[in-house]
């Protein structure tokens, strides 16, 4: 049970303390690491500076929803890790608690959000643009992006943002990439391992059944942000690093290893579950995306559109294709 210090606050005690019968939260946070987190080595660090966290006058007298946040802070000090979220249900009948962090599982898409494409236009010198803001791997999303394929087909250049995409399911980008890379190296580039695992695999979902049309020779520009998050920080990693793609913008969250959700009655948490890397062992987590080209004005995507301009006349007078 928390023992909470009452200062200068004309409160009963009992309307502050929580029920005797109810776990505390260090206690909870400590139970959901040791299920879920990969690493039990760090799981046990985790856990003691959760429960240092705990014993702090700050928390004691916090109300619970600061002591959640408290403890959420404590968890990505320590891990690096910006997937860590603790946090108290809402009561029923209101609204269900979303983590204020660009990683947190999306909502459920409008039936106008195209599967996560929100916006798609071909701009003037044959330019083609997505707006990209959720990740979302279904055969209703997945329908959306091949129409949308096809409207772009011809184009002299893609130019996918997803500047404000704080992720989702990653196996979106396996269905994109088939249209972007006619070599399939990029499939064994990432590698992931889960709780209770030994052994890396592969961490890329492969598709190859998609009747959209190919974009193997069209040059490839990704606009990232520090909100760009999780599944969509890996579709840039990915296309920077197999040199598909020319990254813009400024660097991404950080947030690169995946979550699983734990929950009681009175808390709830979310719990990195596995580990991603590249095969070369580089992590964005905690370092995120760093852009091939950093844009600086308060209209990147005018800015990422004029570089994207000269680099295809530069290209184009090179007698590139």
């Amino acid at each position: 049970m928390l023992a909470l210090v009452l200062a200068a606050m004309c409160l009963p005690l009992d309307s502050l303390a929580a029920p005797p019968d109810r776990e505390s939260l260090p206690d909870f946070v400590c139970g959901a690491l040791e299920k879920i987190y990969f690493d039990p080595v760090k799981a046990k660090a985790l856990c003691k500076a959760a429960r240092e966290t705990g014993k702090s006058p700050e928390f004691v007298q916090a109300v619970p929803a600061d002591q959640a946040r408290q403890l959420t802070q404590a968890l990505r000090n320590r891990s690096h890790d910006k997937h860590f979220y603790v946090g108290i249900p809402k009561p029923a009948g209101t609204a269900a608690a979303v983590p204020p962090t660009a990683t947190a599982p999306a909502p459920a898409l409008p039936a106008d959000a195209n599967g996560g494409w929100v916006e798609v236009r071909i701009l003037p010198g044959q330019i083609g643009y997505v707006k990209w803001t959720q990740h979302v791997a279904d055969d209703a999303a997945f329908a959306k992006i091949t129409a949308a394929l096809h409207f772009l087909s011809g184009v002299k250049a893609l130019v996918f943002d997803i500047s404000r995409d704080g992720g989702g399911d990653g196996r979106a980008n396996g269905f994109v990439y088939q249209h972007l890379f006619q070599d399939e190296a990029y499939q064994g580039l990432l590698q992931k391992k889960c709780k209770g695992e030994t052994a890396w695999k592969n961490g890329e979902v492969p598709y190859h059944y998609s009747p959209a049309p190919k974009f193997y020779q069209t040059p490839v520009y990704i606009l990232v942000s520090e909100k760009t998050g999780s599944a969509a920080e890996y579709f840039a990693l990915i296309g920077q690093d197999s040199g598909r793609a020319t990254v813009l913008g400024t660097t991404t969250a950080g947030a690169g290893n995946p979550v699983a959700q734990i929950a009681t009655d009175d808390y709830f948490a979310y719990i990195p579950n596995c580990e991603i890397r590249t095969r070369s062992g580089r992590s964005i987590e905690g370092v995120g995306v760093v852009p091939d080209v950093v844009l600086k004005s308060d209209d990147r995507v005018q800015e990422a559109l004029a570089f994207v301009r000269q680099d295809l006349a530069r290209k184009s007078a090179a007698g590139a294709p």
